[in-house]
């Protein structure tokens, strides 16, 4: 039998009170209904619910049924569920079989569904009937049932506005069912046993959130529309019975409520007036569906509330691992639950697939016990950490990741964003960020990995190596492969393989504070990034970094410490410590030797101008400037005869680093292979 709410509306957060009893002595009007359908059809809408004529939609028609008996659950509780029946048959909302009045007992309930509790989060109970167990659920059409994105409500959060919210009273009990759809919604008294069957619309039938949530849309459109027309900068979402309010300022907010208390008063709609938040104190900050929702920054988090409810499930299960095989259906539960808060974790969903991987397939007999994997186990424990602290880095999804990104583009292309052009290769890689080129091979052990997750790992390297310059912008990765781009924006891959590679996308997003999304780029549009990964032979040195440990000792052997580093990459990203100033091949480094005159300068040349970047430096020399250098050993070529072996050169060799051996890194920190050749460094004093 189902044992929480989630298991009653699978993959539907619906929110249960919309079925708790209604406070007060009475609840219909003088009418013996709730809603005004003279209102309701004075705004265009006309439905079944707004006649007060609910019906189901089968189709097939459920088989008579009146042998199923409630659940134990209610026997426990019996005099509590009994008690809460009879408030509800003296409000109304459900009637008692007489037979003096609806004739035979299959006229008045075709079918009777057994009773079951479920516990509140406070503790109390929720008695729910359970039309599953007698079929009439599985004769039921699925109905159509819109509900917001957390990323729409994210995409309308107004720039340091104003928030509110309220919810309606008990909402599933405004709408009263046809007698014709009574019938398949009878129950027996916890105590009596006597038949009875609801009035109005249960908490348990399919049916029964779509139908309320088609009248609730209607409402929420009836109330734009007139915020609207009073020129409110103002916007208003639904989800189920909870309603937010996102205005420009206070005011908006504030007469949006007025709106709705009028509005609703002529619909027949009752509002849960303890549960309004946002018309008496400016909010900026608001908890709404178990997120908590913040204008000033712009951004969702996980609630407090949340977090500690779903921090001790979480804790359960892993103790549950730790002595064997897990109730599946606990499994699945903890799954959803977490799958709902990644939304507002940006990188959460890359610690979810394992526990996807570990849910049995949907078969007619599933295990009741399941085995966790190491891999699910440590992802348990990843959303374990984030719940059980209260500031995660982890937590929080920004406004510019959620939402359709031609909403935000400006933002990544703006002067606070970056746009990287990645592409991969059999061979290598290559990536373009405004002037600055990077490119590289692959290792042996990476080419036969699947073309998407090189195109991945290209996007990896190009973070890895700017990251730095990254920092705090807003990144766009223009990539020519599909499968690369989802995954980035989904910040995760069901595929095994892509998964590290997507922890470490996210680990760096995270250290530098950088915020990254891709978008598809046609192939022939991405010549420059194409053209890198191809052309390896190409590839100059001045993407590579001499291990500092290398540089350290040369300056040490030298007693030279560097201020300059005259050859690094455009943005001065792979430059030495110490240097606190730089120029690159492609600002013209020939082009300083006023700046670099009666300074001290660490430089590695392109091999294309080693010649030229020795005879500058050795041209300012007697202006008081010093130099390291480093060079490879290539013997044939000319300026090594002129510079290195001439008895006449400024230069000399001061270190030789071996063929063979590792002496650099790659862009974002990699050890490169062994070098083809040996290296010098020469000083110059």
């Amino acid at each position: 039998m189902p044992t929480a709410i989630e298991d009653v509306y699978p993959g539907l957060a619906v929110n249960p009170s919309a079925a708790d009893a209604p406070a007060g002595p009475t609840w219909f009007g003088d009418g013996g209904v709730k809603l005004n359908t003279a209102a309701w059809l004075q705004h265009g809408v006309d439905t079944p619910a707004v006649r007060n004529a609910a019906v189901w939609h089968f189709d097939s028609a459920p088989a008579p049924s009146h042998h199923l008996s409630n659940y134990p659950t209610v026997l426990d509780n019996c005099d509590t569920l009994g008690r809460h029946f009879d408030e509800m048959l003296s409000k109304g909302l459900t009637e008692a079989y007489d037979p003096a009045v609806h004739g035979p007992l299959e006229d008045f309930a075709t079918v009777i569904s057994p009773l079951h509790v479920v516990t509140k989060a406070d503790g109390d109970l929720r008695p729910i009937i359970d039309p599953t167990r007698s079929g009439v659920n599985a004769c039921m059409s699925p109905l159509p049932c819109p509900l917001p994105s957390l990323s729409t409500i994210l995409r309308d959060l107004p720039a340091n506005g104003a928030l509110g919210k309220r919810d309606v009273a008990s909402a599933f009990h405004h709408i009263i069912l046809d007698p014709s759809a009574r019938r398949y919604m009878a129950f027996r008294h916890p105590v009596t046993n006597a038949i009875q069957r609801w009035v109005v619309l249960p908490f348990g039938a399919s049916q029964s959130p779509a139908i309320w949530v088609e009248l609730a849309n209607a409402a929420c459109r009836i109330f734009q529309d007139e915020c609207d027309r009073r020129g409110l900068n103002i916007k208003i979402h639904v989800y189920a019975d909870d309603f937010m309010l996102l205005g420009a300022t206070h005011d908006d907010v504030v007469a949006a409520f007025e709106v709705m208390d009028s509005l609703g008063a002529d619909l027949g709609l009752e509002w849960k007036a303890a549960k309004d938040a946002g018309r008496d104190t400016h909010l900026q900050e608001i908890e709404f569906l178990g997120m908590w929702f913040d204008s000033a920054k712009l951004e969702m988090r996980i609630s407090p509330s949340k977090r500690e409810r779903y921090a001790a499930d979480v804790r359960q299960l892993l103790q549950d691992a730790a002595s064997g095989a897990v109730p599946r259906r606990h499994l699945l539960s903890v799954t959803g639950k977490l799958g709902f808060i990644a939304q507002a974790c940006r990188w959460g969903p890359s610690f979810l697939q394992s526990l996807y991987d570990a849910a049995p397939t949907p078969s007619p007999r599933l295990p009741p016990l399941v085995r966790l994997t190491e891999e699910a186990v440590a992802d348990l424990q990843f959303w374990l950490g984030l719940l059980d602290c209260d500031h995660s880095p982890w937590d929080g999804v920004r406004r510019c990741i959620a939402v359709d990104l031609n909403v935000v583009l400006g933002e990544f292309e703006g002067p606070e964003g970056a746009v990287v052009y990645t592409d991969a290769s059999a061979a290598g890689f290559g990536a373009v960020w405004e002037d600055v080129e990077l490119q590289g091979p692959w290792q042996q052990n990476e080419r036969d990995a699947h073309i998407a997750w090189l195109e991945l790992k290209a996007i990896l390297r190009a973070l890895q190596a700017w990251a730095p310059g990254l920092a705090g912008r807003r990144v766009l990765v223009r990539c020519d492969n599909t499968q690369a781009v989802a995954a980035l924006n989904r910040g995760s891959t069901r595929v095994r393989e892509g998964r590290g590679l997507m922890r470490q996308v996210a680990e760096l997003a995270l250290s530098y504070r950088f915020e990254v999304r891709a978008l598809h780029i046609a192939g022939v549009d991405n010549g420059r990034a194409d053209r890198l990964s191809r052309r390896l032979d190409t590839a100059t040195e001045q993407n590579y970094v001499l291990l500092h440990a290398l540089y350290r000792a040369a300056c040490k052997a030298a007693q030279l410490q560097p201020e300059v580093d005259g050859c690094c990459d455009v943005r001065g990203l792979n430059r030495q410590p110490g240097c606190g100033s730089y120029y690159s091949a492609a600002a013209s480094v020939l082009e300083q030797a006023d700046a670099l005159a009666g300074r001290t300068v660490w430089a590695f040349p392109p091999q294309q101008i080693v010649g030229e970047v020795l005879a500058l430096l050795a041209g300012i020399r007697s202006s008081g400037t010093r130099a390291l250098v480093l060079v490879p050993e290539w013997q044939e070529r000319g300026w090594f005869r002129e510079w290195v072996r001439s008895r006449q050169s400024p230069y000399r060799v001061l270190q030789t680093l071996p063929m063979g051996g590792c002496h650099f890194r790659l862009p974002g920190g990699r050890l490169a292979g062994p070098s083809p050749y040996a290296w010098l460094v020469l000083c110059m004093k």
